[in-house]
């Protein structure tokens, strides 16, 4: 079913406004003299204010070269943003430097904004800010504390944002946990000295004083991932790289860990039944008429097109139905954060015939209510 022309109540005091549901271009290419921006990551920091992160990359459209750290700021649910801001650039006119792969995660005790990047693929680190992304700390480096000691031999953070995982009886979350610390957790995904690629976890339970690796995730080929959590586990969607000559055979998995991120059992398709191109996809878990919803946004068929927001209600992805197509034409990478509103803003890349543009549109959560005849 579409749904147009729906508005959003929005309380300034003793006056409700109604506000229409958001759908506007955060970046489009030739932004600031940047060709293109890229890899979208949209989190929701303290007091709702909304932070959309990229890659700005100068020169041109390849994942590798000058490429900096783009965001954009909102603290009235979207309507406005902020000019664009590049948070870090390492390059200039004759050394190039690609920091890429935005991979925010918010801290929803202290209000926090840990921003994880990889440098050339090759380092990892990440930026703090105490202030809802309007300063940032110097670059924290982290490739000897967790590279080194796993033989990772190169690093891709995320793709798309990090959770602050919620308290739950049934979901162990490791010593800090059980003392009433929340886990910050966010995904990345590596390569070893065999040749292997994997997706693994990054998560902290000491509020991001210190890090740690989860251990990665099988089949071969599991790559750019994100992650939800409901009452009885942690999940993680990533995207299976190369797998129509490997066993494994599907684009996309779902795994499942019951220690709160740190191990995961093996990706399957979880009730995925259609055909996805291989490309980066977006899941999150929210909540619709009392049910835990995992919701889905990605390209439909084969080629990297269709956007398109499935969801499976329930505490354990089983039965997918499609709700919308975003947009019917090109697209690829996504990222997707929920709203106080009950809604949710996905910032995926768009365009007639490649990328032009990262794109926000906000959507109701689907519902997962009985049917009733």
């Amino acid at each position: 079913m579409l749904r147009l022309g729906l508005l959003l109540l929005f309380s300034v005091g003793h006056v409700t406004l109604a506000l229409a549901l958001v759908d506007t271009a955060l970046f489009s290419n030739g932004d600031l003299n940047y060709s293109m921006y890229r890899i979208p990551g949209i989190v929701r920091g303290a007091g709702g204010v909304l932070l959309a992160f990229c890659e700005a990359r100068k020169l041109g459209g390849s994942d590798h070269g000058w490429v900096d750290l783009a965001l954009r700021r909102s603290s009235d649910a979207g309507q406005t943003w902020s000019p664009i801001q590049i948070v870090l650039s390492e390059s200039n006119a004759t050394h190039h430097v690609t920091v890429g792969n935005p991979a925010p995660v918010v801290d929803e005790v202290s209000g926090r904004v840990f921003l994880w990047f990889s440098r050339d693929n090759a380092q990892m680190a990440y930026l703090a800010s105490d202030d809802n992304g309007v300063t940032w700390s110097e670059p924290v480096e982290m490739s000897d504390a967790i590279m080194a000691p796993h033989n990772w031999t190169s690093i891709f953070t995320g793709l798309s944002g990090g959770l602050t995982l919620a308290p739950s009886t049934s979901v162990h979350a490791g010593a800090g946990a059980r003392a009433g610390n929340r886990r910050l957790i966010v995904c990345s995904n590596h390569g070893d000295s065999r040749g292997g690629r994997f997706s693994a976890s990054l998560y902290s339970d000491d509020r991001g004083a210190s890090w740690q690796a989860g251990e990665s995730v099988g089949p071969w080929g599991s790559t750019e991932c994100n992650l939800g959590q409901t009452d009885t586990a942690v999940f993680m969607y990533s995207r299976m790289w190369n797998q129509a000559k490997r066993p494994y055979g599907h684009a996309y998995g779902i795994a499942r860990s019951i220690d709160g991120g740190v191990t995961f059992d093996n990706f399957t398709t979880r009730g995925i039944d259609w055909p996805q191109p291989d490309c980066e996809g977006t899941m999150r878990v929210v909540q619709s008429a009392g049910s835990g919803c995992f919701v889905l946004v990605a390209p439909y068929g084969g080629a990297r097109a269709n956007m398109t927001l499935s969801y499976s209600c329930g505490n354990e992805p089983a039965v997918w139905k499609q709700d919308r197509v975003l947009w019917p034409g090109y697209a690829a990478y996504s990222s997707m954060t929920s709203a106080a509103s009950g809604t949710l803003f996905v910032l995926y890349e768009r365009g007639d015939a490649g990328i032009t543009e990262l794109r926000l549109t906000q959507v109701d959560v689907p519902s997962c209510a009985p049917t009733t005849l």
